[in-house]
C-alpha cells in the first residue's frame, strides 16, 4: 500500500517519532512501578522491537506510547507534540491521526464484514462515505485480502484476521504503528506472514514498534529494546536490516481523511454514520434486540392499553350514572324502622303522591338491611351463612316493573300482597348460588324452594337479575314488609324514576309531595351522591392508572437499562478497540444512547398498536362504546422513545468510561 505523498518538513529529517524521558507509571494499590525512569527516543520510520518476561513492563511501555494510559511521572513526546498535559480529547484526535495499533487478538469485529473492519478508523476520521470503501479496500489489498471484503470477520482465519488487524491499522494513514505479540497467537508461517507486512509497511517509512517475546520475531527489527522490572536494560541495533532515513517529515500535511468539509456535510455524515452504526449493533444481535423491542412494547402497550380502557371505563360508568341522574333520583326518609312499623301507611300514601307528580314513572319504597344485621341461611336457621354475605331488602309492589328489573316468573312480586300467601321472597341470581337453590333461566327457582331469614322459612317464588343498573342488589334477597319489621336496623329511602332530564325538577318538588304538611320529613340525596361518585370514579381510575402506568415504564426501564448494560459488558473489546483507534467518549456514548432510541421509538410504536387493540378487545367483550384518547398511539410513541433514552443513559456513560488500555485485554 503505497502511502500517500506528504510534504517535507523544514526541519530534520530525523524527526523523533516518539521521545520518553524519566517515564513512571505506578497502579494504585501496586507494591512496585510498572514502569521505572524509562527514557527512550525512537525516531521517525525506525523498526524497533521491545522483549521481555510476562511482567516486565512491556505492555505498560505500548500503552503509554500508543496514548491509552497516562505516565504517573515523566515527559513523552509524540512527533514533536508534548501530550502529558494534553487533554483527553486531544489525546483521541492523536490516536486517531498519527497511530495505528495491531493487538494479539486481532479483535475484529466478527459481525461486520471484512472491509467495514478495515474502514472503522476512516469513519472515525470522518473521511466521506464515497472515498471510505476505496481507501479501506486498498488496504486490504496491501494484505492480501481483497477478495473477502464483503465477507463476515468471523469467517476469517486466525491468519487473516490478524492480516484484516493490519489493514485496520494502516487504512487510516498513521505515523507509527504499535503491534502488541501480533504473533502470539499464530503459526511459524502466518508468523512470517505478518512481520513481512509490518517490515513493507516500514520499508515506506512507517514507524513500527513490535512488543514481542518472540527473539525471532524481536531480530526482524532494526533495533531491539529488552525491559525488565520495569527498566530498559539494553538497547541495541540487530544489523539484520541496514537503516533507511525516514521518508515522513515530523509535520505531514493533513491526510485526505482531514481534508476540510463544510459543517453541515460533517454533521450530515456524522448522523448518518451514528445511525448505521446503531442499526448494525442492533442487527447483529437480532434475537436480543427483538427480545428487548418486545419486553418495551408489551409495557408500553400495557401503559397505553390502561389508559384506553381507563378512558372507555370512565365513559361507560359516567354514562350509567349520568342516566341514573336524568332518571332516578333517591329519597331518605326519617327512622326507617320506626316508619316502617308505626307509620307504614303514612309511607305508602307519600310514595302515592310522589308517584302522581308529573314526569314521575315510578316511584317505590326500599327498606334495605346489611348483611351484619340479618341472618339468612338455606336448610336450617341453625346452618351456617353462605360465604357471599347477603342483604335483605323489601320494597312497593311495582318497584321491579317501573325500575325494569327483570325478574323471573314476572309476576312473582305481586304474590307478596296476597295475605293468604304468608311470608315470600324474590333472591338474585348470584344469591341463588350462594344460597345453592335450583332455577332456571325461563321458569325461575325449583318448586318447593324456600330459606330461612333469622327463625323464619321463607318460600322462594322468584329470582331476578339487576343487570348493570343496579349492582348494589347484586346478592340480596327481597321479602315483603312484614318480615322487615322485625329487623332492628336498616336504611329506608323511596326510589323514584322520572322521565329524562326532570330528576332535578322533581327533586325540588318531592319531599312536598311526600309529606304536605312536613317536607322535612324526607331528604333528596341522590344526585349529588351521583355526581360526586362520578368525580369519584374518574379521580380514582386516573390514580390507577397514574400507577399503573408508572410500574410499566419503571419495569421497561430496568429491563432494558439491564439489558444494554449486559450488552456493554458483552461488547467491552469492540467498544476499546474503537477508543483506541481514537474514538471520543462522547462518540461511544451517544451510540449506545442512539441504540436505545431505535429501540423505544420502534417499541413506543408497537406499544401504541398494542395498547390500542388491547382497548377495542376490552369494549367489544364488554359492550361498551370504545374511547380511544387522541393521540394514543403518538403518546407511545413519544414514551416508547423517551424510556428508551433514559434506560441506555447508564449503560452509555459506563460504555463511554471504559479504561482502553485494560478492556482490550479483557
Amino acid at each position: 500500500m503505497a502511502l500517500r505523498p506528504r510534504a517535507k518538513d523544514a526541519g530534520s529529517e530525523d524527526a523523533l517519532a516518539i521521545s520518553l524521558e524519566g517515564i513512571s507509571r505506578t497502579y494504585p494499590g501496586a507494591e512496585s512501578s510498572a514502569l521505572v525512569d524509562v527514557s527512550l527516543k525512537i525516531e521517525a520510520g525506525e523498526f524497533v522491537s521491545v522483549v521481555g518476561p510476562s511482567g516486565s513492563g512491556k505492555s505498560t511501555l505500548l500503552n503509554i506510547m500508543g496514548l491509552l494510559d497516562r505516565a504517573s511521572s515523566g515527559r513523552i513526546a509524540i512527533r514533536g507534540q508534548v501530550v502529558e498535559s494534553a487533554s483527553e480529547r486531544s489525546l483521541d484526535r492523536m490516536r486517531l491521526h498519527l497511530i495505528g495499533f495491531v493487538f494479539q487478538s486481532s479483535n475484529v469485529l466478527g459481525d461486520e464484514s471484512v472491509i467495514s473492519n478495515a474502514a472503522i478508523g476512516l469513519r472515525v476520521q470522518g473521511v466521506p462515505m464515497d472515498a471510505r470503501a476505496a481507501i479501506a479496500l486498498d488496504a486490504l489489498k496491501f494484505v492480501g485480502l481483497e477478495h473477502k471484503y464483503g465477507s463476515q470477520a468471523k469467517l476469517l482465519s486466525g491468519g487473516e484476521r490478524q492480516r484484516l488487524a493490519i489493514a485496520r491499522a494502516i487504512a487510516t494513514q498513521p505515523r507509527i504503528i504499535l503491534a502488541d505479540e501480533p504473533t502470539g497467537n499464530l503459526d511459524s508461517n502466518n508468523s512470517r506472514r505478518i512481520i513481512e507486512y509490518l517490515r513493507k509497511l516500514n520499508s515506506e517509512g512507517v514507524t513500527v514498534i513490535v512488543i514481542t517475546h518472540d527473539s525471532e520475531v524481536a531480530n526482524q527489527a532494526d533495533r531491539r529494546i529488552q525491559i525488565r522490572d520495569g527498566r530498559i536494560t539494553s538497547d541495541v541495533g540487530t544489523n539484520s536490516h541496514p537503516k533507511r532515513p525516514s521518508q515522513i517529515s515530523a509535520h505531514a500535511e493533513p491526510t485526505l481523511a482531514r481534508k476540510r468539509q463544510s459543517w453541515v456535510s460533517c454533521f450530515v455524515r456524522s448522523l448518518v454514520d451514528d445511525w448505521g452504526d446503531a442499526l448494525n449493533a442492533l442487527s447483529t444481535r437480532t434475537l436480543r434486540t427483538m427480545l428487548l423491542i418486545l419486553a418495551f412494547a408489551i409495557a408500553i402497550g400495557g401503559m397505553t392499553g390502561a389508559l384506553g380502557i381507563s378512558s372507555t371505563t370512565s365513559n361507560a360508568i359516567n354514562n350509567r350514572l349520568a342516566i341514573a341522574a336524568q332518571e332516578r333520583l333517591a329519597i331518605t326518609v326519617g327512622d326507617g324502622p320506626s316508619v316502617l312499623r308505626d307509620d307504614f301507611d303514612e309511607l305508602r300514601a307519600g310514595v302515592d303522591r310522589i308517584t302522581r307528580v308529573p314526569h314521575v314513572v315510578g316511584a317505590s319504597f326500599v327498606y334495605s338491611a346489611v348483611p351484619a344485621d340479618v341472618r339468612i341461611t338455606r336448610v336450617g336457621p341453625s346452618d351456617p351463612e353462605p360465604e357471599t354475605p347477603l342483604s335483605l331488602h323489601s320494597s312497593s309492589k311495582d318497584y321491579f316493573k317501573d325500575f325494569d328489573i327483570k325478574l323471573i316468573p314476572q309476576n312473582s312480586r305481586s304474590a307478596f300482597d296476597d295475605p293468604r300467601a304468608g311470608p315470600l321472597a324474590v333472591v338474585s341470581m348470584k344469591a341463588a348460588t350462594a344460597l345453592n337453590i335450583p332455577f332456571s333461566q325461563k321458569t325461575g327457582p325449583v318448586a318447593g324452594a324456600s330459606i330461612w331469614i333469622e327463625d323464619r322459612l321463607v318460600p322462594v317464588v322468584g329470582v331476578f337479575d339487576p343487570g348493570t343498573n343496579f349492582p348494589e342488589y347484586s346478592n340480596s334477597v327481597f321479602v315483603d314488609a312484614s318480615i322487615m319489621r322485625a329487623v332492628s336496623r336498616g336504611d329506608l329511602k323511596i326510589q323514584v324514576r322520572t322521565e329524562k332530564g326532570f330528576s332535578g325538577a322533581i327533586a325540588q318538588v318531592a319531599p312536598l309531595a311526600y309529606s304536605p304538611s312536613d317536607p322535612g320529613k324526607a331528604r333528596v340525596d341522590v344526585t349529588a351522591d351521583i355526581q360526586s361518585i362520578r368525580q369519584g370514579v374518574s379521580n380514582d381510575l386516573g390514580s390507577l392508572i397514574a400507577l399503573l402506568s408508572l410500574v410499566l415504564i419503571l419495569l421497561a426501564i430496568i429491563t432494558a437499562a439491564s439489558s444494554m448494560y449486559l450488552t456493554v459488558q458483552n461488547r467491552s473489546a469492540e467498544i476499546a478497540l474503537r477508543r483506541a483507534i481514537g474514538s471520543s467518549r462522547w462518540l461511544i456514548c451517544r451510540s449506545f444512547i442512539l441504540e436505545g432510541f431505535i429501540v423505544g421509538i420502534t417499541a413506543g410504536s408497537l406499544g401504541g398498536v398494542i395498547g390500542t387493540i388491547t382497548t377495542l378487545s376490552v369494549s367489544w367483550i364488554q359492550a361498551w362504546p370504545p374511547v380511544l384518547p387522541s393521540g394514543l398511539w403518538l403518546v407511545g410513541i413519544l414514551l416508547g422513545t423517551a424510556t428508551g433514552i433514559v434506560s441506555a443513559i447508564y449503560p452509555a456513560w459506563v460504555a463511554s468510561r471504559k479504561d482502553p488500555a485494560i478492556a482490550i485485554r479483557g
